[in-house]
Parts: structure tokens; C-alpha cells; sequence
């Protein structure tokens, strides 16, 4: 658990509020547009990089008749922590899919959709393969989200 990252955080169109959860985890609210999504966070530190996986709360959906039908996605960020600021990127999904259709690659997956990628890879695996391509701005080129600490 790391307490630093513990806190708001505020861009010009959202508000994180991540608390402690339990055991390891965090709870991550987001707030944009008036609306709120809770997650359950996990920050993973490998080698010398952080990540935050994060999933939907089905628990914390109001409509519980819907949480059924969600799928229990997990999404991985990079992530760097400063004292007063966090900044995130997610994956460039683009060039995700020109690495898994390269001929040398072995991670295990299976594609859903065009759009829908599910690894079936262990979570060593998971883990190598994202910490292989940490410091590739092309890997983690989207989304890159400045954070200031609120309180």
C-alpha cells in the first residue's frame, strides 16, 4: 500500500478520489460530468515502474439489475507518482494490436471482436510483457493525464 497516492486529484475534466480499500487495494471514484464510477484499484510496482489495474466495483453500481451484465474488465495504466501530482497513460490500443499481430510475439490471447482483446496469459507473463515495453512512448501514448493533488 502506498499512501502517497492516496487523495484527489483533479484535471480539467475529472476528480479521482482514491481511499484505502482492503488488504492491497484502493478504492478509485472517478467523477466526470457529474457522474461517478467506483473502481477497485491495485497499484503494482515492477521493477522500477507503477502501474494501476483497475476494475468496475459491481458492488457500487446503483442499478444492481444491470451489474450482472458488465464484465469484470481490468484496466492497466502506467502511472507516475509525485508528490503533488500523478500522471497516467493508458495503452495505445493501436499499437497493441500491430505487437500481438507480429509473428515473434507469444503472449497468449484471443481476440473478441476487432475491438476486444482477452489475454489468456498468466500474470507473469501479463506482467513481462508490459514491463518489456514501460519506457516505449509509443506503447504508453494515449491518454497521457496530468493530475493535481486537491487535498
Amino acid at each position: 500500500m502506498d499512501s502517497t497516492i492516496l487523495g484527489s486529484w483533479s484535471d480539467n475534466s475529472s476528480t479521482w478520489n482514491i481511499s484505502k480499500g482492503t488488504d492491497t487495494s484502493y478504492v478509485v471514484s472517478i467523477i466526470s460530468n457529474e457522474k461517478e464510477i467506483k473502481f477497485i484499484g491495485h497499484l503494482v510496482k515492477l521493477n522500477n515502474y507503477y502501474f494501476l489495474d483497475i476494475l468496475p466495483d459491481k458492488d457500487k453500481i446503483l442499478d444492481t439489475d444491470y451489474a450482472t451484465y458488465l464484465e469484470s474488465v481490468h484496466s492497466f495504466s502506467r502511472i507516475w507518482i509525485y508528490k503533488d501530482s500523478i500522471q497516467t497513460a493508458d495503452m495505445n490500443y493501436d499499437w497493441l494490436k500491430k505487437k500481438l499481430a507480429e509473428k515473434n510475439q507469444t503472449l497468449k490471447f484471443e481476440w473478441l471482436s476487432e475491438e476486444r482483446i482477452l489475454f489468456t496469459a498468466s500474470t507473469q507473463e501479463l506482467q513481462q510483457f508490459v514491463t518489456k515495453f514501460a519506457d516505449d512512448t509509443l506503447a504508453f501514448s494515449t491518454k497521457l493525464t496530468s493530475y493535481r493533488k486537491i487535498n
